[in-house]
């Protein structure tokens, strides 16, 4: 519960963030944030990056709600919130941040100690099993890996047990049941209602896709909130936007080149699902896009769609 003498961001931070912003990094991780002025200083400095506020200190959990509202999303950083934080009361820290977050409309990403084991094994312990699937099933977006893949001597596998793990916990009736949030009455648009509307049909016909396009992420980051059993289709021109998005649960990112049309976007976008063996021809999806195309926050559209059908909206 200690006040830091030292203001974020520090004189070593400001170098770092001007670095990752000439290389044009996908997210910025603030550590060791205590409220929500550490992310205001940091956003400042870049503006255009996604920022993910690391909650690693007793000071984070007071502020958690205004600390929600700067960030784009946050981590579970388990390591020093564990130092911080009763070890027993942990779990319990790590569902509530997660929930909170979601419902405010953030994503999240638990990390540390994860498939620890595996620095040196070629098989993880049954309860880092646990503890991966157990993350999923509080709803977390992603879960992170970090000594094991950084230093580990078993990196790609370690990969594909996390992979493995998390798919088996998402296909499972007991995901199925989660809770899902409700329509955020905070932000009452139309892309968010046209979010929360695509995943309640999907959920209705049993739709395996949910194709989304996209401009700056937004849209696929409002359909993952809302936690689809579909999974969410997010066709992009921008690989900076493509990049971002695969921290999101449920969300498949794709490069597509943008259409002057919506009739067209459409018929492309059915293409190359087709091509990539994501959808075959006849099968139901739903359709989410704005009109007038390639403008930013202009979500309005949700078209029920066969894959292979000629589309006229005119």
């Amino acid at each position: 519960d200690t006040e830091l003498a030292i203001r974020m961001p520090t004189p070593k931070d400001v170098v770092d963030i001007a670095l990752a912003r000439s290389m044009e990094v996908d997210m910025i991780g603030v550590s060791f944030v205590g409220d929500a002025n550490d992310l205001r200083a940091v956003r400042k400095m870049a503006p255009q990056q996604l920022m993910v506020a690391k909650i690693e200190r007793s000071a984070a959990l007071m502020n958690l709600e205004e600390i929600l509202e700067e960030t784009d999303g946050i981590m579970v950083a388990r390591g020093d919130l564990g130092v911080e934080t009763p070890l027993e009361k942990l779990p319990l820290v790590q569902k509530d941040l997660i929930d909170r977050a979601l419902k405010a409309g953030k994503f999240t990403i638990t990390a540390t100690e994860m498939l620890e084991s595996m620095v040196t094994a070629a098989r993880p312990t049954r309860a880092e099993v646990a503890d991966v699937a157990n993350a999923v099933l509080d709803g977390t977006d992603a879960v992170m890996l970090s000594a094991e893949t950084a230093v580990g001597a078993y990196p790609v596998r370690a990969v594909e047990c996390m992979q493995e793990i998390a798919l088996s916990m998402e296909a499972s009736d007991r995901y199925a049941r989660l809770s899902r949030v409700a329509f955020r009455e905070a932000e009452p648009s139309f892309s968010n209602g046209t979010a929360l509307a695509a995943v309640q049909a999907a959920r209705a016909l049993s739709i395996r896709h949910i194709v989304c396009f996209t401009e700056t992420g937004n849209t696929a980051r409002q359909l993952s909130r809302y936690r689809p059993r579909a999974m969410v289709i997010a066709l992009t021109p921008h690989r900076r936007t493509q990049q971002a998005l695969s921290a999101l649960g449920h969300v498949r990112p794709l490069l597509f080149e943008r259409r002057d049309n919506l009739e067209h976007m459409l018929s492309d976008a059915s293409s190359l699902l087709v091509e990539r063996g994501i959808c075959t021809i006849g099968e139901q999806v739903v359709m989410v896009a704005g009109v007038p195309p390639g403008m930013a926050r202009t979500t309005n559209v949700m078209k029920l769609h066969h894959i292979g059908e000629v589309s006229s909206l005119s």
